[in-house]
């Protein structure tokens, strides 16, 4: 059940087809039985001196990516579809933010990323470097990254010794952080786009 589990939500959120669509709209829910001695993904959030010695060992791409999730919240394959058509200014408050389509939103409805000054700075920065014929925000010699969790990031946490911190830990350590300051557990749902307070919970305790 697991694994079937686990197939489905991939094709849900992260494997698209040639037009960028994932291959099914949504996952089925399936929970799991419990079992004795299980090894559960534990959350890690990571605190401000871990990100700094992992951050440290990614190749700038990757750097620039794994900051963006941690100062937005976004997913994984969210980022790594991240469109410049996207992005939309609001001039009364001297910002902007990326819409993301439903298609491309893990649970199929249209949200939106807010960016506070640090991933709104690494925006600017990629925007100034942009290609003309660019469409993703954040590539790699040229191309999106199907998921932020590969190589680089295996070995840069091999060499900081946190093995246990997956590339998902990001948006636990958003939740916590933004828990942390005092902000409203419905706040912090609609930022990091759950569709329940049960779900924003695992990601704040």
């Amino acid at each position: 059940l697991a694994v079937v589990r686990h197939l489905l939500n991939q094709a849900a959120s992260e494997w698209r087809d040639e037009h960028g669509l994932t291959w099914i709209a949504h996952a089925p829910k399936i929970k799991l039985l419990p079992t004795s001695g299980s090894t559960a993904f534990v959350p890690h959030p990571i605190t401000h001196a871990e990100q700094a010695r992992l951050f440290a060992e990614l190749p700038d791409y990757l750097r620039d990516m794994a900051t963006f999730a941690v100062n937005t919240g976004a997913r994984d394959g969210e980022i790594c579809a991240l469109s410049w058509s996207w992005l939309i200014p609001i001039p009364e408050l001297e910002t902007e933010v990326f819409k993301l389509p439903a298609e491309f939103s893990k649970n199929g409805r249209s949200r939106v990323i807010v960016m506070n000054s640090i991933a709104r700075g690494i925006v600017s920065r990629r925007r100034s470097e942009r290609l003309p014929d660019d469409e993703h925000v954040f590539t790699h010699d040229g191309q999106p990254l199907k998921r932020m969790g590969q190589r680089a990031w295996q070995e840069a946490r091999r060499v900081v010794e946190l093995p246990s911190v997956r590339v998902h830990d990001l948006r636990h350590t958003t939740g916590y952080r933004l828990e942390d300051a005092g902000v409203p557990a419905e706040t912090i749902s609609e930022v990091l786009g759950h569709t329940g307070k049960t779900v924003t919970d695992r990601y704040t305790a």
